[in-house]
């Protein structure tokens, strides 16, 4: 059986066996230091199950800095003439690239919620949606 040996491996544990605690779990990878290691190009045909002595790495590391989303605020809505049930919509304030930011928290959602529970995302603009969760809400995410 896996021991947890850091903060990080712990969260990860709880979320696995509490739904609940999924939300701390992502917040948690967020704030650590993460490191990526694939193959080298000259070994691409080593087994998946490990490397070799004197094999070529290439490490990388995902710095919190990365990070394009300044803030994130929750709001459930429901239209009626095309929802049967409210839904939950994420108003996002980011820079960069958009399709990233929303290809991530996507992902993170659907870790999250339940089967059929829908999500939308929206950048936030100068529409009366966005101008309302920015002066009415707090935001659940904000760049440290």
């Amino acid at each position: 059986m896996f021991e947890p040996v850091n903060d990080l491996e712990k969260s990860l544990v709880n979320a696995a066996t509490h739904p609940s605690a999924r939300p701390q779990f992502y917040r948690d990878l967020l704030d650590a230091d993460i490191y990526i290691v694939n193959r080298g190009e000259n070994n691409p045909n080593l087994p998946d199950h490990g490397y070799q002595p004197g094999s070529e790495l290439r490490i990388q590391q995902l710095k919190k800095g990365d990070q394009l989303v300044n803030r994130a605020y929750l709001a459930q809505v429901h239209y009626p003439e095309n929802d049967e049930k409210p839904h939950l919509l994420i108003g996002i304030d980011a820079q960069g690239d958009w399709e990233k930011v929303i290809g991530d928290a996507g992902m993170i959602a659907s870790n999250v919620l339940e089967k059929g529970e829908l999500i939308d995302f929206m950048r936030l603009d100068d529409s009366g949606i966005s101008q309302y969760l920015i002066n009415k809400t707090r935001p659940f995410y904000e760049k440290s």
